[in-house]
């Protein structure tokens, strides 16, 4: 403060009068008069003190303040010159103008550090804000600077700071509506930042800074309404069209959503009639809709925060307002009736009784919802959460009636018989749109299927035919065909020596293989397609494997029954399988990641644990190539390996020494076990595994052991930090080390099991 009380250089008042001609230098040493004359004008003309000028500004009265800024400007400069002196609440304004002119935004940022506290108090000082208002809104010189040092304040973190700019702006906006009005966009963008900032708890910062958002937003449409303007080049008269959306950019569009998201997260009553009215006030903003001129006048942080529903009074007055449509007026009372709809008429309405003035308003909301279809989320929540005061059965929008039976689960008799005639209202698209979901086998299939047969047992002269016309129709389009009995066709069809014709079948099969309902288990079902080929050598004929139902049918069983349209012979069988596994690489570079990392998950499991069978070598050898492309999916099948291999018996010499009959079948199923998980690494490409890396702390415990199987530690790949994936890369070494030092005489019919743990050890970790 110490530097607004010092006193500004005063104005040179005799250079501007010699300037002038009105008076000459060598005239004022002799004349006296001069010399007077020149004293008195520089007394008149000379800026008071700032410290002065603010001390005469906070204590005169706010009407003589106004019609002080109100002169300055309606006058000329040569007028303001005259009136400066006369005034002296316009000379302390222009002293305060002059002296922070020189850096507008240091020294207005002074002026404003010493009156601030003073909007907080609980009487805010309105001359201070007065002040302050002079400079943002009038004061052509200063007023952008001065916005901006405002716009610092709102994004300052500083929660006080930022609640005197509030206030202060509240005040700009109650006292200088029209001049604020040009204003409110500077100040709109930082609001909605502040808002977003503070959205945790409706504080009175936020809430303060939320209505004067909103604020804003109606004082730009005002200054630029939404109308479109068409001049023609042959004359000056304006045809001017009301916009069906509001003409305002785009940045206050998007903040209105992003106010309309806190407000939501704001408001106690959240049943699901709110949500859907939010919901639409959400796409009301996105589509600029004019509707919100008027909601604007309803919708508040302090109507939003309340508990209470809308006072009849209110409502009537909202009901009655001719500048909404009924579909706003729907919108406006449905976001504030607070659940009071809900235990008025809803369906544990209990023994709350309505007076008339509620029954009256029952009417004319009923009148207002039935003029309403293009409240897309708010009618079908309206009609399935009120039905005794919202009807269905004048619904005919389409869409509409499609958003409703979207929301049922319930299939009970008295749901059904109630939608009956909305969906008669439309009854080809409802019918087909109940069919698509019995097709889809959705959560509506249930209930589509109920209210089918309603249809059919009770409107059967329109349903049937629509019916008739439509189930071939979706027999024809669906992509829902029995899959298996599809692709075990098509593998038939790719025996032929055409190879285009063999090719368009392959691709056909990995197509159906890529189906989304099964996309991630598909290629399990396909393996095992080609594996009961084999076992069979040949197809076997559709319906004829009998399922088993219960333990009763095992013994029963007989495999030999089946039936097989033609059998192969043995070498042709291999090949053919060879060729059968084609699809699985078409498959593996079209299937997303997410679906082929649980599938290879499924099939690291699937092929460790079926009966000893090459048929899955040689379809992982088909799946290597999208390892090569992505290295990421090498850890589905890292993970599920490791934890198969941690969960295995070690071979103890025990095992080794036992020569019965039955210890030789557990070591031939321990072998092909142990050895399984190995082998699926082993296919998959050495650089696939450039992401395993082993922790340098890891590697000073083993090291030691890596020497004893000719592998130097700089041989090893290795990371200077854990990461989430080294838990695995470490036990994935424990393992293979530990089978680097056992036993290798099972005398089965894989050979030097330990030379194989060591050459996978070197290819999934070595550089």
């Amino acid at each position: 403060m110490s530097i607004l009380l010092l006193d500004n250089e005063e104005n040179n008042a005799s250079n501007i009068l010699e300037r002038n001609g009105l008076m000459d230098e060598k005239d004022a040493a002799k004349d006296p008069l001069a010399d007077e004359l020149k004293k008195s004008i520089q007394e008149t003309t000379a800026d008071m003190p700032v410290g002065k000028a603010l001390h005469l500004l906070l204590n005169v009265h706010g009407q003589v303040f106004d019609k002080a800024v109100s002169l300055l400007q309606s006058s000329t400069a040569a007028e303001i010159v005259i009136k400066a002196a006369e005034s002296p609440t316009i000379k302390a304004i222009l002293s305060i103008q002059n002296y922070i002119s020189k850096d507008v935004s240091a020294l207005f940022k002074q002026i404003y550090d010493s009156l601030k506290d003073k909007f907080l108090k609980k009487q805010p000082n309105e001359a201070a804000m007065r002040i302050v208002s002079y400079f943002t809104l009038h004061s052509n010189p200063c007023k952008i600077q001065v916005q901006q040092v405002l716009i610092d304040e709102l994004k300052n973190t500083d929660k006080k700071d930022q609640l005197a700019a509030v206030v202060l702006l509240q005040l700009l906006v109650k006292h200088y509506n029209d001049s604020m009005s040009k204003a409110a966009l500077v100040f709109f963008a930082p609001l909605v930042q502040l808002i977003e900032m503070r959205s945790s708890q409706p504080t009175l910062l936020n809430c303060s800074a939320c209505e004067l958002a909103l604020q804003c937003i109606q004082m730009a449409w005002t200054a630029s309404p939404g109308t479109a303007t068409n001049e023609a080049s042959s004359t000056k008269i304006m045809e001017v069209n009301e916009s069906e959306s509001m003409d305002a950019s785009e940045e206050v569009w998007q903040g209105l959503d992003t106010i309309l998201t806190v407000l939501e997260k704001w408001q106690k009553s959240k049943s699901s009639i709110e949500s859907a009215s939010f919901k639409e006030l959400h796409t009301m903003a996105l589509s600029k809709d004019k509707a919100w001129n008027t909601l604007l006048k309803y919708i508040t942080p302090k109507s939003i925060l309340s508990d209470k529903p809308l006072a009849l009074k209110k409502q009537k007055q909202i009901l009655s307002d001719t500048e909404a449509s009924s579909s706003t007026q729907l919108l406006t009372l449905a976001l504030l009736q607070k659940g009071q709809w809900v235990e008025l008429y809803g369906d544990n309405r209990g023994a709350v009784v309505s007076s008339t003035e509620q029954d009256d308003i029952k009417s004319i909301v009923q009148e207002k919802f039935n003029s309403s279809m293009q409240l897309k989320h708010l009618v079908p929540q309206l009609a399935m959460t009120l039905p005794r005061l919202f009807s269905c059965s004048e619904i005919k929008d389409n869409q509409v009636i499609q958003s409703i039976l979207d929301q049922v689960v319930d299939s009970s008799d008295e749901i059904i018989s109630r939608l009956t005639p909305m969906l008669m209202n439309q009854p080809e698209p409802s019918i087909c749109y109940l069919l698509m979901h019995i097709a889809q086998q959705d959560t509506h299939t249930q209930f589509a299927y109920a209210m089918l047969t309603h249809l059919i047992n009770s409107q059967a002269d329109v349903t049937v035919p629509i019916l008739q016309d439509n189930l071939l129709s979706l027999v024809k389009q669906s992509n829902q065909a029995y899959l298996p009995l599809l692709v075990q066709k098509l593998m038939k069809m790719s025996i032929v020596e055409n190879e285009r014709e063999k090719m368009t079948c392959i691709a056909l099969i990995s197509k159906a293989l890529l189906q989304e309902r099964w996309a991630s288990s598909s290629v399990l079902n396909y393996i095992e397609m080609v594996r009961d080929f084999k076992l069979h050598k040949g197809f076997t004929a559709p319906h004829t494997n009998t399922p088993l139902r219960g333990p009763q049918d095992i013994a029963s069983f007989n495999s030999s029954a089946t039936q097989v349209s033609k059998e192969f012979e043995p070498a042709q069988v291999e090949t053919i399988s060879t060729s059968l596994l084609l699809p699985l690489q078409l498959w593996s570079t079209r299937v997303n990641e997410h679906d082929f990392g649980s599938a290879l998950k499924q099939l690291v499991r699937y092929c460790c644990g079926i009966p000893k069978d090459g048929t899955w070598i040689e379809a992982w050898k088909q799946l290597s190539f999208a390892f090569a492309k992505n290295h990421r999916l090498v850890w589905h099948v890292v993970e599920e390996c490791t934890d198969i291999l941690k969960s295995q018996i070690s071979i103890t010499h025990d095992i080794v020494l036992d020569t019965s009959i039955q210890a030789r079948r557990w070591k031939k199923d321990i072998v092909f076990f142990r050895i399984s998980p190995m082998l699926i690494l082993q296919t998959i490409p050495k650089e696939a595994f450039d992401v395993l890396l082993l922790p340098n702390s890891y590697m000073n415990l083993i090291a030691h052991k890596l020497e004893k199987i000719g592998v130097s530690r700089d041989m090893i790949r290795t990371g200077k930090q854990q990461d989430a994936h080294s838990p695995v890369c470490i036990q994935l070494m424990d393992e293979l080390l530990q089978r680097s030092f056992e036993q290798d005489q099972l005398d089965q019919d894989i050979q030097n099991p330990i030379d194989f743990s060591i050459s996978l050890l070197v290819k999934l970790f070595c550089v």
